[in-house]
């Protein structure tokens, strides 16, 4: 959404690309993030590489297919704590991270 706002204000090319290269980076860098905090929250041996790195590609694979218009939802017969731990796609702008996130003290 923030290449389209940019590339709306017709910023210059090689700003664009500055932009997106930083987009793209700060995206990695989160989902990296996420799928370390997830690997250390629910497997023992999370400090392995290989364990992290499959929670990163899942990551990135269930935000493919969500972007696409793909939704995931529990069984029919699951219980209704477990329908619980499933997204609401109405309302995934508002979820937040389970990482720890800096406090902002810009009070102003």
């Amino acid at each position: 959404m923030f290449l389209e706002h940019a590339k709306g204000l017709a910023i210059k090319n090689d700003s664009l690309l500055d932009l997106e290269t930083a987009q793209k980076k700060m995206l990695d860098e989160l989902v990296a993030a996420e799928a370390k905090a997830l690997a250390d929250k629910y497997y023992d041996t999370a400090a392995e590489p290989e364990i992290v790195e499959r929670v990163r590609y899942t990551i990135s694979t269930f935000s493919e297919l969500i972007r696409r218009g793909g939704e995931i939802s529990p069984a029919l017969n699951a219980p209704e704590q477990v329908e619980n731990l499933f997204p609401r796609y109405k309302s995934l702008p508002t979820i937040q991270s389970q990482i720890k996130q800096i406090a902002d003290n810009t009070n102003g």
